[in-house]
């Protein structure tokens, strides 16, 4: 279920912003976006989320650090 809305995400995305900037290909926003891209398959899965998780939960106090799968407020 993770891996299917992970992929309809990533079309929405990708696909619109693909077709969007196919046709220029020397601006700005698409060397950034390559690089975006590279960096996002270079970096292994699980440095990325160790990243996310010091980011969202540590820093930013958006989300818990540890779940016990318990709904919130429970």
């Amino acid at each position: 279920m993770l891996t299917a809305a992970a992929l309809l995400v990533a079309i929405a995305v990708g696909v619109p912003l693909g077709w969007w900037r196919a046709p220029d290909r020397t601006r700005c926003f698409d060397k950034v976006a390559r690089a975006v891209s590279f960096l996002g398959v270079a970096v292994p899965y699980f440095f990325l989320a160790l990243v996310m998780v010091l980011l969202f939960s540590v820093d930013l106090d958006w989300l818990p650090a540890i779940d016990d799968g318990t709904p919130p407020g429970w």
